[in-house]
């Protein structure tokens, strides 16, 4: 389970992680993110569908993703 952020130092530190791991992904990784975006766009214009699925926390993200 997430905890609640103690202080807004340590919230602020998070969210400057996760604006770091996006720029990341940004830059190394357009080209796969592009690749897999289309993929998804010709699955389900296709008439096919797309399966999400995990434990735990993993079935939580995968509902999301849903």
């Amino acid at each position: 389970m997430s905890r609640i952020p103690a202080a807004p130092a340590e919230a602020e530190a998070q969210l400057r992680a996760v604006a770091e791991l996006a720029t990341k992904v940004a830059e190394e990784l357009p080209g796969q993110v592009a690749a897999l975006a289309a993929l998804v766009e010709a699955t389900l214009r296709g008439g096919d569908k797309l399966l999400f699925c995990g434990n735990g926390g993993s079935a939580a993200e995968a509902q999301h993703l849903a």
